[in-house]
């Protein structure tokens, strides 16, 4: 019995003995962390997780990766994981890992691996805009600067926005506070504290964090100008220029005197007092300056010159022309006069042409210009005839209402024929049919009789505005008839101009020599070819070249025949021109695969132009191309 106690005493105490050894068994250091990874990254947080067994872990962190500088530690952490805050956004940070005992023993572990994760960035505010203006007054004299600075996207909910600063070049800025109810609209109006003709850099915060910026630059100061209007003074002979001059001052307090100096020269050569009905108008008018000069025009103040501009008069009518004043009679008389000079210029006024049928007959050269075709207005009450041979015909300047024809050429025995190099119309208004609804054509050329030809070589028409009666059944710039005649033509073209309101179309050449080259180019062409006829009719010259470009067309009835040409052999080229939707034009009578580079304008013409009228002179009236997309594409006739 002794022995097995014994035994049993020496057991229990050999397990003793065993549990101490084991609890006295201590780590050197606690085991380094392991795969240290990241969950989510906000703008100023970052959360952390790794694997590793210690009663806590500290984490450390910084923005340099050597951790030499500027290190944070966050310690008593009793999980493996945590989340890391007060980050700053948009910014790489470096962290590291480490175990620890709140004893001591054992040591620390080692570093776990570095590793980096970047905070994320706050989209900075969109749409930030600034629109500079200036405003003055006289009465006190006051200069404003004001911006208005506006910033957010519709949709998306408004920040709080605090200050606002202007920064120009190295200066401090200026710090100018928002608002909450400027904060809601997201706009703010500054009117005070900066300069005219500066740049500024503009900067949002909400609170100390910048939340975008852009820049602006202020509108210039008021600075005083002088400008003038000149036109030429047909009464004195040697004709001279009268000069019509207007200022602002702002905040210069008087002048006194206006001189006139050549470019070139030094001395003025015209001084002239201003009065103080002058000064109360802010205008005056000077006459006896010399016609085709540029002057420097200097408004001073005793010696001190307050402003200048330049200014050149026009050119006075040349020696070998005629100048015609509306006084002068019916303007027949002196077209068909075989000893009148090869140019007539027309004072500013209105005329009539009032030959028969057989009588305004142009057998010489003839180039008719005025000053403006809002000042020279040429009443047709029959046409010019063409006949003879000779360099050109043209017309510049002017605003001819015709009751019929323009120009008419009728080649049989008993008119002969016509060859005359050049026919040109410049800057010219053209209401046809203005009287009735008779048939209406800038140019037609008839005939009955066989083997009798006529030739224009160059047929041009450049900046030109034409409208007819509703009834006008012709073309508007040139027609051939389709009888015998063999008429020439080198080339025909129609370019920056406007026509409306024709019952056919543009250009109809019938019995033509070949080739025939038409070019239509930058026009605006609306609501023509009412009458159900083609807009280009090429349709008997099998050589025909046909071109048109940066045009904008719209018909005024069903059919839409643009076209009509010999498919086999002419050739058609069309760029950058558009229709309107549902008016898909036809070619040759018959659609064309793709519409031969057409391009559907889906719109109407109210939302194309600005006011489209059938006449385009009519008070309102405007062809300017509202639409965005459009204008930026060289459409239309430029002018408007």
């Amino acid at each position: 019995m002794i022995v097995i106690v014994a035994a049993n005493f020496c057991l229990q105490s050999c397990t003793d003995d065993l549990q101490d050894e084991k609890d006295s068994i201590e780590l050197p250091r606690l085991l380094k962390p392991l795969k240290v990874t990241f969950g989510v990254a906000t703008l100023n947080s970052v959360e952390l997780s790794w694997q590793a067994a210690a009663p806590s872990f500290e984490v450390e962190y910084c923005q340099a990766e050597d951790f030499a500088q500027d290190v944070t530690v966050v310690d008593g952490i009793t999980t493996n994981k945590c989340i890391i805050d007060n980050l700053l956004e948009d910014t790489k940070y470096y962290f590291r890992v480490r175990g620890v005992s709140e004893t001591g023993r054992p040591a620390p572990s080692l570093y776990s691996d570095i590793v980096n994760k970047s905070t994320l960035a706050e989209p900075a505010i969109e749409n930030i805009k600034a629109v500079s203006e200036m405003k003055y007054t006289l009465d006190p004299v006051t200069v404003t600067t004001i911006v208005t600075v506006t910033w957010g996207k519709e949709g998306v909910e408004p920040e709080s926005i605090t200050s606002i600063t202007f920064t120009h070049e190295d200066n401090s800025p200026i710090t100018y506070p928002v608002s909450a109810e400027e904060a809601a609209a997201q706009q703010k109006v500054i009117n005070t504290g900066l300069e005219v003709s500066t740049e500024y850099m503009i900067r949002l915060y909400r609170g100390t964090k910048e939340r975008g910026s852009c820049q602006v630059t202020t509108k210039d100061g008021p600075i005083p100008t002088v400008e003038g209007e000149s036109k030429l003074n047909y009464t004195t002979n040697p004709v001279t220029a009268d000069v019509s001059l207007t200022w602002e001052l702002y905040m210069v307090p008087a002048i006194t005197t206006v001189t006139f100096t050549k470019s070139g020269e030094d001395t003025p050569s015209l001084t002239q007092p201003i009065l103080p009905a002058d000064l109360t108008a802010k205008a005056k008018e000077v006459t006896g300056l010399d016609a085709g000069t540029t002057y420097i025009v200097k408004l001073m103040n005793g010696d001190e010159l307050v402003s200048q501009s330049e200014i050149t008069t026009p050119k006075a009518p040349s020696a070998n022309m005629r100048i015609v004043k509306p006084e002068d009679g019916d303007l027949r008389e002196i077209v068909v006069d075989p000893s009148r000079p090869d140019t007539l210029f027309l004072v500013p006024g209105s005329y009539n042409f009032t030959s028969t049928a057989t009588t305004g007959i142009v057998s010489k050269n003839l180039v008719l210009m005025g000053e403006s075709p809002a000042t020279t207005i040429l009443k047709m009450e029959k046409n010019l005839v063409l006949q003879g041979t000779y360099d050109r015909i043209a017309f510049k300047n002017i605003t001819f209402n015709c009751d019929a024809y323009l120009m008419q050429g009728t080649v049989n025995s008993a008119n002969g024929q016509f060859n005359i190099g050049e026919l040109s119309m410049v800057n010219c208004i053209v209401n046809l049919a203005s009287g009735s609804s008779a048939n209406s054509t800038i140019m037609t050329i008839q005939a009955r009789t066989t083997g009798f030809s006529a030739k224009i070589g160059k047929c041009t028409f450049d900046n030109v505005i034409t409208y007819s009666h509703s009834g006008n059944t012709q073309f508007t710039y040139v027609q051939v008839s389709a009888s015998e005649v063999n008429m020439v033509f080198d080339a025909i073209t129609v370019k920056n101009c406007t026509s409306t309101n024709t019952a056919r179309g543009i250009i109809s050449i019938g019995q033509v020599s070949e080739p025939v080259n038409i070019n239509v180019e930058n026009c605006t062409l609306y609501n023509i070819n009412a009458g159900k006829n083609t807009v280009i009719y090429a349709a008997k010259s099998t050589k025909a070249k046909i071109g048109v470009k940066n045009t904008v067309l719209h018909f005024g009835n069903t059919g839409y025949k643009f076209i009509d040409y010999v498919a086999a052999s002419a050739t058609v080229n069309i760029e950058n021109s558009y229709f309107f939707k549902g008016q898909t034009p036809l070619f040759n009578n018959a659609t064309a695969p793709g519409n031969m580079n057409m391009i559907e304008y889906n719109g109407t013409p109210q939302d194309l132009f600005a006011s489209p009228n059938v006449n385009p002179m009519a008070t309102g009236a405007s062809f300017k191309i509202k639409d965005a997309d459009i204008a930026a594409k060289n459409v239309g006739d430029p002018r408007w």
